[in-house]
């Protein structure tokens, strides 16, 4: 089942499931999405110190974030 994404008076609108399946929604609708986050993962992991702070403007879901953690927490 194919999900749409509504334009409507010029705001974008979701379905009516959209936001419960966001991370699964944006995998699909955008392009090197999960490349980007892999990229990132690298770029911080090789760059990160020790009680550094990192922040995520816009981060939807925080899925990122929890990657982040994950990553990091493998590191040390």
């Amino acid at each position: 089942m194919k999900k749409k994404v509504l334009f409507n008076n010029k705001k974008w609108v979701f379905g009516k499931n959209i936001p419960q399946h966001f991370n699964e929604h944006i995998l699909k609708s955008v392009l090197l999405y999960k490349e980007s986050h892999d990229l990132i993962l690298d770029l911080v992991s090789f760059f990160s110190k020790e009680n550094f702070i990192f922040y995520d403007i816009g981060c939807s879901t925080g899925s990122l974030l929890n990657k982040l953690q994950n990553k990091l927490i493998e590191k040390n």
